[in-house]
């Protein structure tokens, strides 16, 4: 399963920009997911049950009208950015990382929002395994250089982000992937260089 095709849908999301703040309107982050729904569908699986799960179409950012019908594997993989992330202190929240944060979350609560959803029983419960990997990017310009590859493969006739827009994407994951890397957050910590290979594995 990936934790992708568990983002909240379009018009959630738009409620909590309303509700809570702007930067939620955007996918990703821990509180922009249906966690719930992830926790039910490996508890589902977990007992031998076939599971129908949400898929999201990330051309039109939204969930597809589509679900998929998962049957029960012997080993269950789950994936996703941001899997197995842990909160930090709210000390750690006050210093911005980017522009997008001092610009957009002067205020913190776009940081605190997410922050308080990794604290959550619901994203803790599904990020309780039996084993981790954690793939570790060699820094956020390769992030930066990756996403941008990935758009310049979009099929015709989407719509795809400019440089500018991918990099201000990626700000929103910025915080959370550091933290990430300096925590080395995985049973197996697998490296990988600029070139998407393999540069050391540690356990």
């Amino acid at each position: 399963l990936s934790i992708d095709d568990f983002y909240l849908t379009r018009r959630e999301r738009l409620a909590l920009r309303e509700d809570v703040h702007p930067m939620l309107a955007v996918r990703g982050v821990p509180g922009t997911h249906d966690i719930q729904r992830l926790q039910d569908a490996i508890s589902t699986l977990s007992t031998g049950q076939d599971c129908a799960v949400p898929i999201f179409n990330k051309g039109d950012d939204d969930r597809a009208l589509d679900e998929r019908v998962v049957t029960p594997p012997q080993v269950l993989i789950l994936e996703g950015w941001c899997w197995g992330a842990k909160a930090c202190a709210d000390a750690d929240l006050q210093q911005p990382v980017n522009s997008l944060e001092a610009e957009e979350d002067s205020e913190l609560l776009w940081r605190r929002y997410v922050n308080q959803a990794l604290v959550s029983e619901e994203y803790q419960r599904c990020f309780a395994n039996n084993l981790s990997v954690f793939l570790a990017v060699p820094n956020m310009e390769a992030v930066f250089r990756w996403r941008l590859q990935q758009e310049s493969e979009i099929p015709t006739g989407r719509r795809i982000m400019s440089e500018s827009e991918v990099r201000t994407f990626i700000m929103y994951y910025q915080r959370i992937t550091e933290r990430m890397l300096k925590e080395n957050a995985g049973n197996i910590v697998i490296h990988l260089n600029k070139d998407h290979g393999i540069s050391a594995v540690n356990t």
